[in-house]
């Protein structure tokens, strides 16, 4: 239970890592689920920057000659099937990782609760619409769940761009266009982060994706919005950290255990910051009590 003067920064860290080292097989579990699901996406990321490496790599070789006829369809070739393999990446991920991050997400919450399980995966497919309906809002607001995903995923691709981009924007610009940006989109990532949560959490009423969104922008106004951020500089040097011994060994089990780390932290950390919020507004309504009539709602349990 949250004390009266416990700030949102240090309930969620007190109640999340409390719930980290009751709930750890089911949080490992959602870790499992999620980055089994994040397979496809990560090799046709792969496949789409070895495509742009090679092109990148023909142009230096023929540095200011012009591309032949031949040369020239083998580059649109490749950047073209560089660009479905992302855009299909991206529809895969909307489609059907987003609503499972979404369902890790509310089972991170529930672990806060007592009562996770690991049915809570589903919870983002049981409200499929509302939920695709946010993760697109948040997703073209350029915060939330969403986007923290997939600029973690994309982050390996900046640095084939970052060439091009040097040929055509000086460094200083370039660097100042990137921070404005990044600044951004960590605020909205801040400020739409629990829309995702809020809309497939099977304890509190249905909602609608725009009304999910709406709820986590008044959630996180005031000093709300500076305490997640807080929350989120903690979770990339906690991600930093966990990077080190792969880096240094060079082994994948490493890299695998680190991210192990870093997502199962996230999920009851940022799920005890949205219980936080979501408690001093929408309070969960207890089931009415066995013999006594239902009064409707949504309260436990998943929706069919």
């Amino acid at each position: 239970m949250a004390q009266p003067s416990e700030s949102l920064l240090a309930h969620a860290l007190r109640a999340g890592l409390a719930a980290w080292g009751r709930r750890l097989g089911l949080l490992t579990l959602a870790f499992a689920a999620v980055a089994v699901s994040n397979v496809p996406v990560q090799e046709a990321q792969e496949l789409a920057l070895d495509r742009v490496t090679a092109v990148s790599r023909r142009a230096d070789e023929r540095g200011t000659r012009v591309p032949g006829e031949q040369e020239a369809i083998e580059d649109a070739t490749a950047l073209g099937g560089a660009c479905l393999g992302l855009c299909g990446a991206a529809v895969f991920g909307v489609a059907a990782l987003m609503p499972l991050v979404a369902g890790a997400s509310v089972l991170g919450a529930r672990s806060v609760r007592g009562s996770a399980r690991a049915a809570d995966l589903l919870s983002g497919f049981r409200r499929y619409g509302p939920t695709l309906v946010a993760t697109l809002v948040t997703a073209l607001a350029g915060g939330g769940i969403a986007v923290a995903v997939a600029t973690v995923d994309t982050l390996r691709l900046l640095g084939s761009a970052s060439s091009a981009v040097g040929a055509l924007v000086p460094p200083a610009v370039a660097w100042a266009i990137g921070a404005a940006i990044s600044a951004v989109t960590l605020w909205l990532c801040a400020r739409l982060w629990f829309a995702s949560i809020r809309v497939a959490d099977p304890d509190r009423p249905r909602m609608g994706g725009i009304a999910a969104v709406s709820a986590s922008w008044h959630w996180t106004e005031g000093s709300g919005q500076w305490q997640v951020l807080a929350l989120m500089a903690i979770a990339a040097c906690v991600a930093a950290l966990a990077s080190v011994p792969g880096a240094l060994t060079g082994r994948v089990e490493a890299d695998i255990v680190g991210a192990w780390v870093v997502v199962t932290l996230m999920l009851a950390v940022f799920g005890a910051a949205y219980e936080r919020l979501a408690a001093a507004r929408e309070p969960i309504v207890p089931p009415p009590a066995p013999g006594a009539p239902d009064a409707g709602g949504d309260h436990g349990g998943l929706d069919a």
